[in-house]
């Protein structure tokens, strides 16, 4: 009977790092930095730093949510640096179910 050549283990992936047009990089473990960010409250912050978006990208949407009305606003700006539209809605969903922007 033949041996099965050796399968090599597929990488694990703790996170992927995205800037605001997608993935950039990923991660084997945490990386921890206790840079000050801005907040868009608990659940937004949780799904962003889960999906791994850098400091730069939180500006960005810092930016966006600071200077738009409403969720077309927002999504225009965000989608304009890259993100999907989707992406872009269910962020303002995630920002404003939270109360920050009501």
């Amino acid at each position: 009977m033949p041996t099965n050549p050796s399968v090599p283990t597929p990488k694990v992936i703790y996170q992927h790092i995205r800037e605001i047009n997608g993935i950039t990089d990923d991660l084997d473990k945490p990386q921890f930095d206790n840079t000050p960010l801005p907040s868009f409250g608990l659940i937004a912050d949780w799904y962003l730093q889960a999906h791994g978006y850098t400091s730069r990208a939180l500006l960005h949407i810092a930016y966006a949510h600071d200077t738009s009305s409403s969720c077309q606003d927002f999504m225009i700006s965000i989608a304009t640096k890259g993100m999907p539209t989707a992406e872009a809605v269910f962020l303002w969903g995630l920002i404003t179910v939270d109360g920050i922007n009501e």
